[in-house]
């Protein structure tokens, strides 16, 4: 802290010198140099009047603009001693001096005040609306202000002084002001020219001259109608604000000016006058115009450079991040052709982009995804919504891939449509794991229907053979061993035991494996399984069959009706507390259907639970493309529906399942 107390006390007395307070100096020095030679140029043109355009309230004005507010105290103060002792005019009193400095100070401040606290401040040279802005406050209201203050202080009349104060302040900010603006604040635009440009601005600079001397150096009292004269410098005005922007077109403006006022001082030129009042006046006439529109033509064609290259950039860092994201991106015009796709999309395909442009990339769309896609890409397309598709297209290697397409309508200005733009993502694995889990259900299935089948194998090859065999057994051993009635009777109750336990078998064994099913077919088989199941629970189930006999059925569409009405009917017989159950088959040309209804309490379909097997039955169903119905609703009965097509899927499915 001692330290740091002593450093500031050593730079408050000036011997430790700041980085900082150096750069000031040196930027208030050039300043005051820049200002120093504006003033003696503005004041050594006429004996009574100044130049036709006040430059010194440029260089002050620019300086308010560049440098941050808390130094502009420095550059007001610097040119008081240039006012008031360099090229003072003969019998001009001091305070009329010092009121033309505090004129042109106060002038100076209102303008940089309200330019920077506007909302294009910095773009009063680089967009419309900032030189809109500083055309009211720096061109128009600040110099009208400062006119009508400095007017009364000249003997030549009120609105003649008024009028050539006005102009000159006016035509100094627009023919300096911009120059060293733009210079100042980007010095290396110069710098950044090529050598072809350079060639170009000399021609142009070249040309300014030329035209200048011609048309205002000359004397115009030996020639006859040489009125065009004063347009030779017009092209190349138009040239330089077309080409080079405000900076240059500044730049020439005042190699313009300058001419004009030389030629009129050396009483040649369209400007030659016994008055000197007129003289400026004439200048300054002569110059307004041509100052505010070359230099609105500059600034538009800046504007609209940096408006192309704004969208030359956006362009860009569009391609760029569409090229580098891992997502396939595509777009379309308001016809609904393709105009772009990005770098991953050529990679995928392998294609070049003129082949996806139009309507070719539908080519690359697997052809039975194709007609689909395009009818509701169409539809999509009409009623501007957004859309979200599966499909499959080809990849370079000739694999069709799955893509997920999702596009959204574009719009421009005022609601305008321009199309679509959409991204596609490969979701090949997804699918393949969906497929997977699809394919898993009807596996269990599979699996349980081969257990079943080799369990009931079992039952009625292995363990019922054994235990008929057990029943023989025990009749020769009570042939051997009963001596009594007694004995007698216990082997006659083993046997019939073994008998029941046989039976037993038998019965879950065609249950398991339905072997009437593979034999007789599916009506043999429902009809037995009703038989079978009126005894157990004192119910009477009835069978129906409506239509031929079926032809052709597949054995997993078979087994899978068989399994449905098997459940449906132990439901039925469990928990319907109806008296009778129906079992109905109906055969079609087309198909199988079998219904399986009873008039007990029924349920509520939606709130039922997974127990009943429900699920089980639509996965059988689905396995083979069929369908399943339940008609339900408490207190009316229920009726299970179970349909399937005998059409070439359900026969192509049968196969693969085998």
């Amino acid at each position: 802290m001692p330290q740091q107390k002593k450093q500031l006390k050593w730079s408050l007395l000036g011997r430790i010198p700041d980085s900082a307070a150096w750069s000031h100096a040196l930027s208030v020095v050039i300043y005051a140099i820049v200002y120093l030679a504006a003033y003696r140029y503005a004041m050594t043109f006429f004996s009574t009047y100044p130049s036709p355009i006040w430059f010194p309230d440029s260089v002050l004005l620019c300086a308010l603009l560049v440098r941050p507010r808390n130094t502009w105290w420095m550059y007001i103060v610097a040119p008081l001693p240039i006012r008031l002792f360099v090229a003072v005019p003969p019998d001009t009193s001091t305070w009329i001096l010092l009121a033309c400095y505090v004129n042109d100070v106060l002038k100076g401040l209102l303008s940089a005040w309200l330019l920077k606290r506007g909302p294009a401040a910095g773009a009063w040279f680089s967009s419309l609306r900032g030189f809109e802005r500083y055309l009211l406050v720096a061109v128009a209201l600040s110099p009208m202000l400062s006119a009508f203050a400095a007017a009364p202080l000249f003997a030549s009349g009120f609105w003649q002084a008024w009028t050539q104060w006005f102009l000159g302040n006016a035509l100094a900010g627009l023919v300096l002001t911009p120059a060293l603006y733009c210079f100042v604040r980007n010095p290396s635009h110069l710098t950044r020219l090529t050598l072809k440009r350079y060639i170009e601005l000399s021609i142009i600079a070249a040309g300014v001259i030329i035209a200048s001397y011609v048309a205002f150096d000359r004397d115009w009292k030996n020639l006859a109608n040489s009125g065009f004269l004063l347009y030779l410098p017009t092209p190349f005005l138009i040239w330089v604000a077309v080409r080079f922007g405000p900076l240059a077109t500044s730049a020439t403006l005042f190699v313009l000016s300058t001419m004009a006022t030389l030629g009129a001082l050396t009483g040649t030129g369209p400007f030659a006058s016994t008055s000197t009042e007129s003289v400026v006046l004439l200048v300054q006439l002569f110059l307004l115009v041509p100052a505010i529109t070359m230099m609105l033509l500059a600034i538009l064609r800046q504007q609209q450079r940096q408006t192309h290259s704004a969208l030359r950039e956006s362009e860009q860092r569009f391609r760029l991040l569409v090229d580098t994201v891992p997502v396939m991106v595509w777009m379309s015009d308001e016809e609904g052709l393709c105009t772009f796709v990005n770098k991953p999309w050529l990679n995928f395909t392998g294609m070049p982009l003129e082949y996806h442009l139009g309507g070719g990339w539908t080519e690359s769309i697997h052809p039975s995804d194709r007609d689909h896609v395009m009818h509701l890409a169409f539809s999509a397309f009409h009623e501007r919504k957004s859309l979200i598709l599966e499909y499959r297209i080809r990849r370079f290697d000739g694999v069709y891939r799955w893509m997920l397409d999702t596009s959204i309508p574009r719009y421009g200005s005022e609601r305008i449509f321009l199309g679509y733009l959409g991204s596609c993502v490969d979701i090949t694995h997804q699918k393949e794991a969906e497929e997977k889990l699809r394919r898993l259900p009807r596996e269990l299935l599979n699996a349980q229907e081969a257990e079943r089948q080799r369990i009931g194998q079992e039952l009625h090859d292995d363990l019922g053979q054994r235990v008929v065999a057990l029943s023989i057994g025990i009749t020769a051993l009570a042939q051997l061993l009963a001596k009594d009635e007694a004995t007698s009777a216990r082997f006659a109750n083993l046997r019939q035991q073994a008998t029941d336990i046989v039976k037993d078998i038998s019965r879950i064994s065609h249950q398991l494996r339905p072997s009437v099913l593979q034999s007789l077919g599916l009506p043999a088989a429902l009809e037995g399984l009703c038989e079978k199941s009126r005894d157990p629970f004192k119910k009477n189930v009835v069978f129906t069959h409506r239509g031929g006999s079926p032809q052709h059925v597949p054995w997993l569409s078979s087994i899978a009706l068989y399994r449905v009405a098997q459940e449906a009917l132990r439901n039925a017989l469990t928990h319907s507390g109806s008296d009778e159950v129906k079992v109905d088959l109906t055969v079609t040309a087309t198909g199988l259907s079998v219904a399986v209804s009873d008039h007990g309490r029924g349920f509520d379909v939606r709130k039922t639970s997974a127990g009943l097997g429900l699920s089980g039955m639509a996965e059988r169903m689905k396995d083979i493309q069929g369908t399943l119905r339940i008609d339900s609703t408490p207190g009316s009965g229920t009726i299970v529906t179970a349909s399937v097509s005998l059409s070439e899927p359900a026969d192509a499915l049968a196969k693969s399942g085998d």
